[in-house]
């Protein structure tokens, strides 16, 4: 057995075994049979041992619109266990229709909600998991969520060539290529705009030779969305101002 101190084995008459908790923890039962002729068979089992650990919500950067309908908002669940199911309740205001997906972006599981890319407002998130010892809760109040047109969001068909740093800021955010050696050529366009959650353009943003900086000191403390336009591709980085 994995992780000890979160509980304790028990063996009755030789032919069962009782697992105990103790504590709250992840563990593993390991238990090998081996018969006469001396072929062993071993079989594993995963159990967590009290309440579901608690967790947190985390907005992703790669949120984009189609070019139908939609609106994808991806969440990432920090200290995500993998033997739970992690059940959403959004509430908007007003009230519209949400569905959820689930994904994998970079190796992470992320839970997408769905919306129609022209809603504008905000939406209350209550996530919970639950086990046999009871529920774990976390929630999310007035998140914003704006709509398609007013952030200029899209779908890339290509992947992220800038980075953008420090993130949180709270005066100059550099805009760079990710990678050095792979610069664009001299008739690409590129360009940035900086908006806030309401659609709002907070900021233009010149970029030559594939690098530029700006200031976020000013304005007030939240998420803004930076949009880099690259010829007829859009890519977008949120950036948290503190």
């Amino acid at each position: 057995m994995s992780n000890a101190t979160a509980g304790t084995l028990s063996t009755a008459n030789g032919t069962s075994t009782t697992f105990t908790a103790t504590a709250g923890g992840a563990v593993k039962l390991i238990a090998t049979v081996t018969n006469s002729c001396g072929q062993s068979y071993v079989k594993e089992l995963d159990l967590f041992a009290g309440l579901p650990p608690a967790f947190s919500l985390v907005r992703a950067s790669n949120e984009f619109c189609d070019d139908i309908k939609y609106h994808y908002v991806p969440y990432e669940i920090t200290n995500r266990t993998p033997a739970f199911t992690y059940t959403y309740n959004v509430t908007t205001y007003p009230w519209v229709k949400v569905t959820q997906s689930i994904q994998t972006y970079n190796g992470v599981i992320q839970d997408v909600l769905v919306f129609p890319k022209t809603y504008s407002g905000t939406i209350d998130i209550y996530v919970t998991t639950s086990n046999s010892c009871g529920t774990t809760p976390f929630f999310v109040e007035e998140e914003p969520i704006s709509n398609c047109s007013g952030l200029g969001l899209r779908l890339s068909s290509t992947a992220e060539q800038f980075t953008v740093f420090p993130n949180p800021a709270d005066d100059i955010v550099t805009i760079e290529l990710k990678d050095s050696e792979k610069q664009f050529e001299k008739d690409v366009t590129i360009s940035g705009e900086l908006f806030d959650m309401s659609g709002q353009s907070k900021s233009k943003i010149k970029i030559s030779d594939n690098k530029a900086t700006f200031s976020v000191k000013g304005l007030k403390k939240g998420i803004y969305v930076l949009k880099i336009l690259i010829n007829d591709q859009v890519e977008n980085h949120r950036i948290a101002v503190e």
